[in-house]
């Protein structure tokens, strides 16, 4: 259940014991690929926890380690040296062995999910720090004791876009619990819940106000009997009913924790039980579908509750190789057309083991759709009409391999050499793939970038925070619409540092 919490959660930023890890996205597009063995840094020695992002990069941080790369940075990507068709592209700036997929001499380090990998870091950094007892015994009204209640204890650290669910307990047949935590500067948030009586949160409790020593005295936490709030989930536009829709009830907007939840039957009713004699802000969400109205309020107890919907856009289809085979774990990205200046962010998830995709996140209007896997990508990119409560099907298939771009960079200031230089090849044209393809300077000045499509490109150069003028040589490129061509640019780019403007 609390993992529909975080569902929704695309990017979030990994906030760790007092080093802010920025946010930034972690788009899946081929870069220079780095040797199997080469390229994973050397930050990545101790213990690692990586986990895969939505659109696919792995993530991974240590003790210490761990920041999402800029969304113009050079990816590392390796590839296994028996198929150089699986490689696994890293969106942070450590590249572990424990994280390839193919080295079987190494423990795995790559988490199920995003959850699982946040309680894990943050036991990996908390492993040395004093241990505290949280041990409390739950009652009812009458003071008899629950056996069976459900203790989930959260993380609760005010600058964490969310809360971090570490412990899972039962009470036993005295009704008590015992759970060790890590002392530090942060609280917790404690859920009790009981088939029978109404869920208990305990907000915010200081992790310095816990008891210290082998056998605390146990809290006490008494759960009152249960109130429902009933209702309906219909259509907004037909009256009719929406069925299968997942309905939550929380204490307040935003609220991470979630006090109740329930689906709709196939009339649209639902029952809403196990809460307090209180207001509560319910959700409502269902794919294809998305609330007329975000987050209504009802006090408990309530018969009579009305959640309109409305259908969305759906996108939805299948991605190919040229031999008709589903590519499972290929990009696909949407971009809104648009006249304005300002370009719209792209819409970027990652197909299934069969190949599939469906997104439904679409206002109406024109989009570009593209989709690629390694250096193969679908070209030319759909163009995509969706209009009101549309679903479009689209089949897209992966038959032209990207170029290569190759050349030289030449400093004038000798000193730049010991920072990470790395190409950009700018796009120019509105068709372009929605990220541009980089490629880092190796230490003698070459650079190959690949997966390059059809189009003129200008030639950006950075090396870390500062941009670099191009004093000599060629500042755009032309890649020819013939797929595979390998471009090499036969005059030497020199070029001197300027800070970014």
């Amino acid at each position: 259940m609390d993992a529909l919490v975080f569902r929704r959660m695309r990017l979030w930023p990994l906030l760790t014991l007092g080093l802010a890890l920025g946010l930034g996205g972690c788009r899946r597009s081929p870069t220079q690929k780095s040797p199997p063995d080469g390229g994973v840094a050397a930050a990545a020695a101790g213990p690692m926890m990586c986990v895969e992002q939505p659109d696919g990069c792995v993530f991974c941080a240590g003790r210490e380690d761990g920041a999402f790369l800029e969304p113009d940075e050079s990816r590392p990507l390796l590839c296994d040296p028996a198929d150089d068709e699986t490689c696994v592209e890293f969106c942070s700036a450590v590249t572990p062995a424990c994280a390839l997929p193919w080295r079987k001499d190494k423990p795995g380090c790559l988490r199920a999910n995003d959850l699982e990998f946040r309680r894990a870091l943050f036991n990996l950094r908390t492993a040395e720090r004093p241990e505290l007892v949280l041990q409390g015994r739950v009652v009812d009204e009458a003071g008899r004791r629950i056996e069976g209640a459900s203790v989930r204890v959260w993380l609760s650290w005010g600058i964490w876009p969310g809360l971090v669910p570490l412990v899972d307990e039962v009470t036993g047949k005295e009704g008590t619990f015992r759970t060790p935590l890590r002392s530090g500067p942060w609280s917790y948030s404690i859920r009790i819940t009981h088939p029978e009586h109404a869920t208990s949160i305990v907000d915010r409790l200081a992790a310095d106000r816990l008891d210290k020593g082998a056998n605390p005295a146990p809290r006490t936490f008494r759960l009152i009997p249960p109130q429902t709030i009933k209702g309906k989930v219909i259509d907004a536009a037909g009256g009719g009913p929406v069925s299968g829709a997942l309905v939550q009830a929380v204490r307040a907007p935003g609220d991470a924790i979630v006090v109740g939840e329930t689906t709709s039957g196939a009339d649209g009713a639902f029952a809403l039980g196990g809460l307090e004699g209180r207001r509560y802000v319910l959700n409502v969400s269902r794919f294809g579908w998305r609330p007329e109205n975000a987050g209504v309020s009802s006090t408990a107890p309530s018969p009579k509750v009305t959640l309109k919907m409305v259908q969305a856009n759906v996108i939805r289809g299948a991605v190919f190789d040229a031999e008709a085979v589903a590519e499972p774990s290929a990009t696909v990205a949407a971009v809104l057309a648009s006249a304005s200046t300002v370009s719209s962010p792209p819409i970027v998830w990652t197909t299934d083991g069969d190949g599939r995709f469906a997104q439904d996140q679409f206002l109406p209007g024109t989009y570009y759709l593209w989709a690629r896997r390694g250096e193969m990508l679908a070209y030319p990119p759909s163009r995509i009409e969706v209009t009101s409560t549309e679903v479009v099907d689209v089949r897209m298939t992966l038959d032209h391999r990207g170029s290569r771009v190759s050349g030289t960079v030449e400093l004038t200031e000798p000193d730049l050499g010991a920072q990470a230089i790395r190409v950009e090849l700018s796009a120019r044209s509105p068709l372009s793939f929605p990220r541009n393809p980089v490629a880092n300077v190796d230490g003698k000045g070459g650079f190959t970038v690949t997966g390059v499509l059809p189009g003129r490109y200008r030639l950006v150069l950075r090396a870390g925070v500062r941009s670099m003028q191009i004093v000599r040589g060629p500042r755009e490129i032309e890649v020819p619409i013939e797929p595979g061509r390998t471009i090499a640019l036969h005059e030497t780019i020199v070029v001197r540092s300027r800070m970014e403007e």
